[in-house]
């Protein structure tokens, strides 16, 4: 699969996506054996099995050369390009539950680790990694479905170019961040967002233990009152010009 997102720019830049295969041809919106002009972010995946194969008779285990062509649909369109395969990428991550302490151990075979959790509501809410043993880094990053800039995969944060947030420590120490509705850079409405835990001590991985947890935070919207279907609620208003 290939995937291109914009990066930086102007809000509504955009780029299409095109591919030529097989003879080495460089793409256009004219000329082209594969295409994605969606609004925004664009995918394209390749398959074995797709009718090109059968039409040209080529023979795929000889290999095949790929081009790939982006083209800007609006000015200071700055793009990045997300290429996986030949197997299916999927994203194996673990979901949070609010509150829950998430213990644990970092592999040889398991260097990095991916949590995904949803701010569904408007509340402030913090992300803590207490580090038990070793060296970690976290990177945290966040996708909405609003944003047609970019797509899930390009928003898995794995450095900090595309991260909203990185931190390092060591054995002992916690890393923690508190994310209020006023942060225009961390925060973002009704968003999915990323967490990798990774090693930075790559000489023996396996010393490296942590605990992760996202919870909400009270703040200034918990005062809020909750209405329910078909039942009615008496809300006091202390003074003029209050609101509720």
């Amino acid at each position: 699969m290939v995937s291109a997102s914009i990066r930086g720019g102007s809000a509504q830049a955009d780029v299409d996506l095109f591919i030529s295969a097989i003879d080495g041809r460089r793409p256009n919106s004219e000329d082209f054996d594969y295409k994605s002009d969606n609004r925004g972010a664009d995918s394209i995946i390749i398959r074995s099995n797709d009718t090109i194969w059968n039409q040209t008779g080529y023979f795929k285990e000889q290999g095949i050369v790929f081009v790939v062509g982006v083209k800007a649909l609006t000015d200071n369109a700055r793009y990045s390009l997300l290429l996986t395969g030949p197997q299916r990428y999927e994203l194996n991550y673990t979901a949070m539950t609010p509150n829950v302490w998430y213990p644990r151990q970092l592999t040889p075979q398991n260097a990095s680790h991916l949590y995904r959790f949803m701010n569904w509501g408007h509340r402030d809410f913090k992300v803590s990694v207490d580090i038990i043993e070793g060296n970690i880094t976290v990177h945290l990053n966040a996708y909405s479905d609003r944003n047609f800039s970019t797509s899930t995969y390009m928003s898995i944060p794995i450095n900090s170019n595309n991260s909203r947030w990185t931190d390092s420590g060591t054995t002992s120490q916690k890393l923690e961040i508190r994310i209020t509705k006023d942060d225009p850079v961390l925060f973002c409405y009704y968003c999915i967002y990323y967490l990798t835990i990774r090693s930075t001590n790559l000489t023996d991985i396996s010393k490296n233990s942590y605990r992760a947890s996202w919870s909400n935070v009270p703040d200034g919207g918990e005062e809020l009152s909750t209405l329910s279907l078909g039942n009615t609620a008496s809300i006091l208003i202390p003074a003029t010009g209050g609101v509720v």
